[in-house]
């Protein structure tokens, strides 16, 4: 990662190109980079088969190459950077890698370091897209629907139990939408019914902070739900009520302190017990 830092830092400093990441040439500047990225993600990828996490390191320099890199390649080294995450081996944990998606996002909306236009404006049509970003331009990229489609597609994966809560933690560092909210807390709500009972208070929590945002009469009616759900589920199969009990009563507690944040959500709240 140190290496892959300094070459983007040496990158940052090359001649300048269209804000598109491409020139008549072939936006060499951004093509370097991307080979970069692909080189510090095999890295990441032979580290985590030997049982290694993602370091700050990592981190680091992944948002420095999406600094330097063209808007227009943002998307294709943001799916890159997901699948790694997606395609961890089990029992590792690459969550941290998420942490650049609300970096990622903010790129394509604000001006570019350059002095040009981000993509958000005038933009600059996208040299390539993945699949799950199909509808997310017009010949432009357009960063509001771009965040939604991310979101979407992070939530279309098979979460791991111990990952969840971090997963969501990191999404919702983004400015959320009520599409992107609802989108999360659907899926939040299903991690917590497919998950152990230890890992759903941290879930929950997560969930409510998101909802700070918005859609937090969603949020709390699908927590209350899930309780309903896992009750049934616990005590039709006649199973220690002990541990579900100490569970409700934890979220309580951070049901309290959500509130105490936020006047209108502490009255929602209200409305929707």
């Amino acid at each position: 990662p140190d290496f892959a830092y300094a070459l983007f830092s040496a990158l940052q400093n090359t001649p300048g190109e269209s804000h598109c990441g491409l020139l008549d040439g072939g936006g060499d500047r951004s093509k370097l980079c991307k080979y970069v990225f692909e080189e510090l993600l095999l890295w990441v990828r032979d580290r985590d088969s030997e049982g290694s996490r993602s370091s700050d390191a990592v981190l680091g320099a992944l948002t420095k190459g999406l600094g330097v890199i063209g808007e227009g390649y943002v998307p294709v080294v943001l799916d890159e950077i997901v699948s790694t995450f997606d395609e961890a081996v089990e029992g590792s944990d690459l969550t941290g890698l998420l942490e650049v998606i609300p970096f990622a996002v903010r790129r394509l909306a604000e001006p570019s370091a350059g002095g040009g236009g981000g993509m958000g404006d005038a933009g600059a049509s996208c040299p390539e897209l993945p699949m799950w970003c199909s509808g997310a331009h017009e010949g432009r990229l357009n960063p509001k629907i771009f965040q939604t489609k991310v979101v979407e597609h992070v939530c279309a994966l098979n979460w791991k139990p111990a990952q969840a809560a971090a997963v969501v933690g990191a999404l919702r560092e983004l400015k959320l939408t009520e599409e992107d909210l609802t989108a999360l807390i659907r899926k939040t709500m299903s991690c917590c019914l497919g998950t152990d009972l230890q890992n759903v208070p941290a879930l929950v929590y997560q969930i409510l902070l998101a909802s700070l945002q918005g859609k937090a009469d969603t949020a709390l009616k699908g927590v209350a739900k899930l309780f309903e759900r896992l009750e049934r589920k616990h005590w039709a199969q006649g199973e220690d009520r002990g541990v579900l009990l100490t569970v409700e009563d934890t979220v309580l507690l951070q049901l309290n302190i959500i509130a105490k944040q936020k006047q209108t959500l502490a009255q929602t709240l209200v409305r929707a017990l």
